[in-house]
């Protein structure tokens, strides 16, 4: 997949999720790289996942 087809399939699913205006919400790298990794069918590299969530709670479904 593509940048543009990663983000576009997140920015649709949070909006499917009641975000509303989903391109002005504030966001971590730590969240998005989780995220994008997740929809790519990619694991975050070793450890990140972990290091992400306990830093800044659970951030991505």
């Amino acid at each position: 997949m593509t940048i543009n087809e990663l983000l576009t399939a997140l920015c649709e699913e949070m909006a499917a999720e009641g975000v509303p205006d989903v391109l002005h919400q504030p966001v971590t790298l730590g969240a998005l790289w989780d995220d994008l990794a997740r929809l790519a069918g990619e694991p975050c590299p070793a450890g990140w996942r972990w290091r992400s969530r306990k830093s800044a709670g659970s951030v991505s479904p």
